[in-house]
């Protein structure tokens, strides 16, 4: 269980992430030492679900090349989704039935590539919200009325916006825990 939440803020991507590890009964809990948020080429990750799978990608997976003409959305769906499926698939950390392929664990993540901020579901589906922030894993509803709440707060750091927002999953939700991972990416 875990809550990764990101934030678009003037052209850069601002996200964060628990670091806690349970199983989905919570009758095991532990802080992680390695983050849940890392790059890979230059894009920066926020995982949830299987650390398998997080730690494939983050040690193995090189995003394809991105042409000059193709629009961000356009290459997410059509070139880096394939590469991503085909090296899971590989890496033996996706699961396929003849309904639907997906990645294992239910796990899905947050992705921040040039200044915007994108969710990629376990099905593959690559989502952009006109709202400007999102959340995922288990907190994800604490911090995603969090956000809405603050997000008029432009007094207030992106950087504190998120930690207020994982703050308020940890308090409600046994599957969050700190320490908070904050990190920041340019666009």
């Amino acid at each position: 269980m875990t809550c990764i939440v990101g934030l678009e803020h003037q052209g850069s991507v601002w996200m964060g992430a628990d670091s806690l590890s349970s199983n989905s009964v919570l009758t095991w809990t532990k802080h992680r030492t390695d983050a849940k948020i890392f790059r890979v080429g230059d894009m920066l990750l926020g995982f949830c679900g299987s650390p398998r799978v997080a730690q494939a990608i983050r040690y193995g997976f090189k995003p394809p090349a991105h042409p000059k003409r193709e629009t961000t959305p356009r290459y997410l769906v059509n070139r880096f989704v394939p590469a991503l499926r085909k090296f899971l698939m590989a890496a033996g950390t996706a699961n396929e039935d003849k309904k639907q392929e997906s990645i294992a664990g239910s796990s899905s993540f947050l992705l921040a590539y040039r200044g915007r901020l994108f969710a990629v579901w376990d099905n593959y589906q690559v989502d952009r919200y006109a709202h400007g922030y999102a959340a995922t894993g288990s907190g994800y509803q604490l911090a995603m009325g969090a956000m809405h709440v603050m997000r008029g707060c432009d007094y207030w750091h992106p950087g504190n916006i998120i930690r207020k927002a994982l703050a308020a999953a940890a308090e409600h939700d046994p599957g969050v825990g700190r320490p908070f991972i904050v990190r920041h990416m340019k666009g």
